[in-house]
């Protein structure tokens, strides 16, 4: 602050009446000033610094020094002049502070500057934002009562524009690790949370879980020496519950392990996806072998559960569980939720070649075998690569099945396949076949086939090139009319399996009649799809990139997909990009779920745990390990 005197004193004459002039102490109006008479019996003013002679009144009036050009206190910003009797004040507002001081007539003395007040470390914990004469605390995390509210990602202007609404905000420029300690230095209980964004894979090597409950990661890091290899897998999610329904595998490496002859056992499990329960993250086994401290476990009885790669509940709300594995027949199995209990549903067949030792798998549908000559027959195959499953309301089962052979002369057809619920029965669905005489279904001239000739089913692409369906076709969704608004139900399969998407095409086919349509052709995930009804998109994952997860338009005119939140950049036109361990571990063909309590998504990273991913920033944290 400061204070001034005005500098312009002044005289005044008047004509007082005789005797009158000079006659008190203050008779110029103010104390300080003097009076004196003149010859002419007139009179004259001095007064003091701050006051001006009113001229013919022979006043002293004060001078206000506030609103003289330039002003008596500066123009900084925050600057406040305040005039009194004789003189003025110079002040800051509250924010800012005075700045470099200055004597006699210069104007911007005791001028004020803005007061940082974000160089205070206890002003705020979170981003302080300084502004003339004030300063704001804001943050990455949209909720001002998140106990993480205080740990935002800093310095990024696109992530304080899109704040999360997830709890915490894993987004930090590293992509993996924790944000920025409290400025105080004080380290909260909750700190040590932000573990969860960290790399799913970095956490479990540190030996660090989250949730409880027996997990994949368990029977991998305390029995390594029994176990090859673990994975999660896919299922769904049940919002009446609030828990994922998910199928799991393990190998043993044991000499001796029960079953000599299986190698890879099944798990069938349940994860707690309750927001807002201490139970979120919680894991437990419906169904399968594991290992324990105890020794092997076996929750529920029946046929020995194989590796499980997707789960469907049933119209009867029991479980069904699609495994396989390289070598063995794919089966399906009845789950009781409850029990355990498992029933074997279907397995695909095995034909025993009468001059070929050993078997070939088959399923129950004719095949195309023109003689049943060894040389000319093929079995169908349900395809390996990815996961060629999926199943209706109803409860009907529909596989994509590639020949079992080249398609040469001796190669069957491909296209999809219907299994009833009970498992007693197969039919085709669409079907279609390449060139080759030992093939009944290949598509000769008219004028060559015969009364048994077995056209394909369906219209629609077929033959050679990216025109047909001609790879291997996987990743079946069944999308109900009721649910995508088309206007009858459809199946929904990828052609192909492959490390780049760029060239899969996502097939559209109707499930009474088999006609084909192509959709789209691009990066598409080749293993597993949901439905988004809040976007009325399909999300798909799977294959093409480690990391990715790829949102499908299917029902518009112009149907194709809209980019993925897996991208370079800290923006892209549709969706952000992942960020966090979504961002930085091995989803590939795993799980992926959509949850309508925020219609965001969770993605089960292979080997260790389970992501939870903000499709509308990006965000991801891992909840279950």
């Amino acid at each position: 602050e400061g204070e001034g005197e005005g500098e312009g004193e002044g005289e005044g004459e008047g004509e007082g009446e005789p005797g009158a002039p000079c006659s008190t102490a203050d008779f110029c109006g103010v104390a300080g000033s003097t009076c004196a008479l003149r010859a002419n019996n007139g009179f004259f003013c001095s007064c003091p610094a701050g006051y001006l002679a009113s001229g013919n009144n022979s006043l002293c009036l004060d001078i206000n020094e506030c609103t003289v050009q330039p002003t008596r206190c500066g123009t900084a910003p925050g600057t406040t002049c305040d005039n009194f009797a004789g003189g003025f004040e110079c002040s800051c507002a509250e924010g800012f502070e005075n700045g470099r001081g200055a004597s006699g007539s210069d104007p911007t003395r005791n001028a004020c500057q803005d007061t940082d007040e974000c160089a205070d470390p206890d002003f705020c914990h979170a981003i302080c934002q300084n502004t003339p004469g004030s300063a704001a605390c804001v943050s990455t995390v949209a909720d001002p009562e998140s106990p993480y509210w205080n740990y935002a990602c800093r310095d990024n202007p696109e992530r304080l524009a899109n704040p999360t609404h997830f709890e915490m905000d894993c987004r930090c420029a590293n992509q993996v690790g924790r944000p920025d300690r409290p400025r105080d230095g004080i380290i909260d209980p909750e700190y040590e949370q932000f573990n969860r964004c960290q790399s799913v894979s970095s956490m479990a090597i540190a030996g660090k879980t989250i949730g409880t409950g027996t997990s994949v990661r368990e029977w991998r890091r305390l029995y390594n020496a029994f176990v090859g290899s673990t994975n999660y897998n896919g299922g769904f999610l049940d919002d009446a519950t609030r828990e994922i329904y998910i199928g799991a595998q393990w190998s043993d490496s044991r000499a001796t392990n029960g079953n000599p002859e299986l190698k890879n056992f099944g798990v069938l499990m349940a994860v707690n996806v309750d927001w807002d329960s201490p139970e979120v993250g919680n894991r437990r086994v419906i169904s399968g072998k594991y290992l324990s401290i105890d020794g092997d476990v076996d929750v529920g009885s029946g046929p020995t559960l194989r590796a499980v790669k997707n789960v469907k509940r049933g119209p009867d709300g029991a479980f069904y569980t699609y495994s396989q594995e390289s070598g063995t027949p794919p089966q399906i199995m009845r789950i009781d939720p409850v029990t355990g209990a498992r029933t074997l549903i279907w397995k695909e067949r095995e034909i025993t070649f009468t001059n070929t030792p050993g078997a070939m798998p088959a399923d129950q549908c004719d095949n195309g075998a023109l003689t049943s000559a060894a040389s000319q027959r093929r079995s169908l195959q349900v395809e390996f690569a990815a996961i060629p499953w999926t199943m209706s309301p109803a409860g009907d089962h529909y596989f994509g099945i590639v020949q079992a052979g080249s398609a040469s002369a001796n190669g069957g057809p491909r296209g999809v396949i219907k299994i009833t619920a009970d498992g007693t029965t197969c039919s085709w669905v669409t079907r279609f076949a390449t060139t080759g005489a030992a093939n009944k279904y290949r598509e000769l001239p008219v004028e060559e086939q015969g009364p048994d000739y077995g056209l394909p089913l369906g219209t629609g692409p077929r033959g050679a090139g990216l025109s047909n369906m001609a790879s291997n076709p996987v990743n079946l969704f069944w999308g109900s009319a009721a649910e995508t608004g088309l206007d009858r139900d459809f199946i929904f399969v990828v052609d192909g399996t492959a490390s780049s998407g760029n060239g899969l095409l996502y097939y559209r086919i109707d499930a009474l009649t088999g006609d084909r349509r192509p959709v789209l052709r691009g990066a598409v995930g080749d293993s597993h799809s949901v439905w988004d009804p809040s976007r009325q998109l399909l999300w798909t994952s799977g294959g093409f990139d480690t990391t990715s997860v790829i949102p499908m338009d299917i029902t518009s005119a112009a149907p194709g997909t809209l980019g993925g939140l897996k991208c370079t950049s800290t923006t892209s036109t549709f969706l952000q990009c992942m960020r966090g361990p979504g961002d930085s571990d091995r989803q590939n063909r795993q799980g992926t779920f959509f949850d309508p309590y925020d219609n965001n998504l969770i993605l089960s990273h292979g080997v260790f745990g389970f992501v939870r991913v903000e499709v509308a920033t990006g965000n991801t944290y891992t909840f279950s390990i």
